[in-house]
């Protein structure tokens, strides 16, 4: 889709740069700490500031990811925010097959936890996995869901194994995009214990399958801004206290139907059909 507009935009005269979501001081935090990373996060730096300058227009996906754009370059441009949006007709709640919680081995009465992203060090999943010895010691019927990979995989099933939890964290690997809509809902409560997000889509995707959210209260995540009634924050340094605000919530039925409920109204906000007229208008804006 990138390179098709990309094409089409040049064809009719706008300058466009497609760039990905992650925020741009944490480019690397996926790399080894080799001794030219921070060399080379500078010349990045500069060469976005160069080829940023060279668009008519920049859009944002959050109010958060602009601040920090402009912070960062001490540069404005001429922008718009638009999130990315989610497809509320495809992350939707629906009943989960029994084939799919058969080939996962996952008990519906339990209450089950889900994190969906990369294994990668800027995502802190050790310290979801470390709440859950916590969680355990109060309630036994939880489960914790890991779906995604990454190079930090064999790591974290050490960790796992290290602290005698296999039985209870599941890692799900990289899994198909029908598979991902049945793990949001199989689960009770999504976790995001990422420290740097530009705006959070696998949180907007969760919302749209009506969960609860347990987001890391992190001054690089615009997620944060995604907790409205819908769920909680907790120090994204504390095993303990996310252990708690599990517990909250797993104890109390009627505070996660109504979270349930505030997700999927808000989720509502973040349609990928107003996403995509509202950057048609600013092409048509443009051209005019």
């Amino acid at each position: 889709i990138a390179i098709v507009v990309a094409h089409l935009a040049k064809d009719i005269g706008i300058k466009v740069v497609m760039h990905s979501h992650t925020q741009p001081e944490n480019i690397f935090l996926h790399m080894p700490n080799f001794f030219f990373v921070k060399k080379i996060n500078s010349l990045f730096y500069r060469y976005l500031v160069w080829l940023y300058k060279k668009t008519d227009i920049i859009i944002y996906p959050s109010e958060f990811s602009k601040k920090i754009f402009e912070e960062k370059f001490n540069t404005h441009l001429n922008n718009k925010v638009i999130s990315n949006g989610v497809d509320i007709n495809k992350f939707k709640k629906s009943n989960v097959p029994e084939e799919f919680t058969r080939r996962y081995d996952i008990n519906k009465n339990n209450i089950n936890l889900l994190y969906v992203g990369r294994l990668h060090p800027e995502k802190n999943i050790p310290t979801l996995i470390k709440s859950m010895s916590y969680v355990l010691k109060h309630k036994q019927n939880i489960r914790l869901y890991i779906a995604g990979d990454g190079h930090l995989d064999s790591k974290l099933k050490k960790l796992v194994v290290s602290i005698g939890l296999g039985k209870h964290i599941i890692f799900l690997g990289r899994v198909s995009d029908s598979d991902l809509i049945h793990a949001y809902n199989i689960c009770n409560i999504f976790i995001l214990p990422s420290l740097a997000e530009l705006e959070g889509m696998v949180v907007l995707e969760a919302m749209a399958c009506g969960k609860p959210l347990l987001i890391a209260d992190s001054e690089e995540s615009a997620s944060v801004y995604l907790i409205k009634d819908n769920g909680f924050l907790f120090n994204p340094y504390s095993p303990i206290e996310l252990a708690q605000k599990i517990i909250t919530l797993a104890n109390d039925k009627e505070l996660l139907a109504k979270m349930s409920n505030n997700s999927l109204r808000l989720s509502r906000e973040y349609d990928i059909e107003e996403s995509v007229t509202n950057i048609e208008n600013i092409y048509y804006d443009l051209l005019r």
